[in-house]
């Protein structure tokens, strides 16, 4: 079983203070959050869930920026909140590795996909005025924004209560093994806005009570301030002799006094469901950490480190063959192994030849004659790159295939060749949903020599063929392109034709002078 929480936020508690360097006695609790200015903060998010034999994480990163104030607020937006799941099988007793099978959805985010960022606005009070957006997490937890934003009192406390009703939704998903999940519901119980409610699921209300104690200040770093929360969600439905559903955490949020921001929070405790007299237990670990300056340095290096690495490899897979690459290559495409073939071809598809070269260009010709299924296709996007101009008839003869794994990559190549012999064929094929991009591409490397034969689809009864006719004349047209597209911005019925029409009129007059 999988949850999301009940809409209200109220998962984790945080003591929002003045922008002193300490805590004052007697001062309000407040978020201060500064301005669109205001650097982003980096957060660690990590959810574990003890299954028995396995445990199960969720873990990622997320983004909170703060995007402006106004009269109505702050304005804060959470930023790629997705979470990755892995399952992790325990030791076993005698030592030996247990095997993970796959079960039922572990879909952490709800029945209507992946969470797609959060954008709150909070008056001071730590209130939401209004939500775009949602980034719902599993087990009953809640959201992303409760484990950094909850509503605290008006007045200063040491201690303070708060409970509420609150719903939740039971619902059952189909991907890629059917599931139940809790997503938040919709208004009255919920909050305007927020994704994840399946009309048709069962919606159960409930209880929810927090609990708050200020703790102690770090004598360390009087800049830190640790809370103690207690939370705890209960269905009013029963089922034996407890709810239906109930949820317990407890554990330590510290926050930054100056920011009102949590630093780390580690809550621990129980999912508890019941159904048809059983009850299952889960235990729960909750962990949010903020990035300081020098873990976000390691990470920055780390990415950049990462991303140089990713570009001496892919420079290495561009690279031209070596002379013994090249011999090896031929060598093993003539002994006609089929096992090694897929390994020659892939890299063939990667490499791009200096000069034109007859001898692989043929045997590539030879692998998409004779070839079947992934190895044609192969030979086709390899050709694409290493074909001459002795392939051209042989690239020609697949567009009458019209195979979607084949033909797009020939046509590539044919362009590439600027084989104009055959640019009606292609233009042809502007018609052709499949393969209208990979026509468009090939004519366009064609050039100006292959206008005559794209200005007669501008007559196609399809419009959306029109459109694409209109997109190709833009790019390689000229002033004998003009009288028809200009007929087609006057008179044409669709206005997408009209517009694209004149769009690439503009692009010949640029080019070449008004005309």
């Amino acid at each position: 079983m999988r949850f999301t929480l009940p809409p209200t936020p109220c998962l984790l508690a945080l003591l929002l203070c003045s922008m002193g360097s300490a805590a004052q006695a007697g001062d309000p609790l407040r978020y201060r959050l500064g301005d669109g200015n205001t650097p982003p903060a980096l957060y660690s998010i990590q959810i574990r869930a003890d299954e028995g034999d396995t445990t199960e994480t969720h873990s990622g990163r997320v983004e909170l920026r703060v995007v402006g104030t106004g009269t109505q607020g702050t304005r804060v937006n959470l930023g790629n909140p997705n979470l990755m799941r892995k399952t992790q099988a325990k030791p076993r007793a005698d030592g030996r590795p247990m095997l993970v099978l796959p079960g039922p959805s572990r879909i952490p985010f709800g029945p209507r996909g992946l969470a797609k960022g959060h954008e709150i606005t909070l008056d001071d009070l730590g209130n939401p005025v209004n939500e775009r957006g949602g980034d719902p997490l599993p087990y009953a937890l809640g959201t992303i924004a409760s484990l950094i934003f909850e509503p605290y009192p008006e007045k200063p406390a040491e201690q303070w209560t708060r409970a509420n009703p609150t719903a939740i939704t039971i619902t059952e998903i189909g991907f890629p093994f059917p599931a139940r999940m809790i997503s938040p519901p919709p208004p009255p119980f919920g909050v305007p806005g927020r994704r994840g409610f399946d009309a048709d699921g069962e919606r159960l209300n409930a209880r929810e009570a927090t609990k708050i104690q200020v703790q102690k200040t770090d004598k360390t770093n009087p800049g830190l301030l640790t809370l103690k929360k207690e939370y705890s969600l209960e269905t009013l439905e029963k089922e034996g002799d407890g709810p239906r559903l109930e949820l317990a955490l407890v554990g330590p949020t510290v926050v930054e006094v100056k920011t009102g921001l949590p630093v780390d929070i580690k809550l621990e405790g129980t999912l508890i469901t019941r159904k048809a007299n059983t009850t299952v237990k889960l235990p729960l670990i909750v962990s949010l950490h903020r990035l300081n300056e020098g873990e976000l340095k390691a990470e920055k290096d780390a990415q950049a480190k990462a991303a140089e690495a990713a570009k001496v490899a892919a420079e290495k897979l561009r690279a031209p063959l070596t002379m013994e690459e090249r011999a090896e290559i031929l060598k093993e495409l003539a002994s006609g192994e089929k096992f090694k073939l897929p390994q020659l071809l892939q890299k063939l598809e990667q490499k791009t030849p200096a000069n034109p070269d007859t001898e692989i260009a043929a045997a590539l010709a030879k692998v998409l004659t004779n070839g079947e299924g992934f190895a044609k296709g192969s030979a086709a996007r390899a050709l694409e790159k290493w074909a001459t101009q002795d392939q051209a008839n042989l690239l020609a003869a697949q567009l009458d295939q019209k195979d979607p794994f084949v033909t797009p990559p020939c046509m590539k190549a044919l362009g590439r060749l600027k084989a104009t012999q055959y640019a009606p064929r292609l233009a042809a094929n502007l018609g052709e949903l499949s393969l209208r991009a990979a026509a468009r591409e090939a004519l366009v490397l064609m050039g100006p020599d292959a206008e005559e034969a794209v200005i007669p689809m501008i007559e196609n009864p399809d419009q959306f063929t029109r459109a694409e006719v209109c997109e190709v004349l833009g790019a390689i047209g000229t002033e004998a392109s003009v009288p028809a597209l200009l007929y087609r911005s006057n008179k044409d019925e669709s206005f997408l034709v009209k517009n694209r029409a004149k769009d690439a009129m503009e692009k010949i007059n640029k080019r070449n002078g008004p005309k």
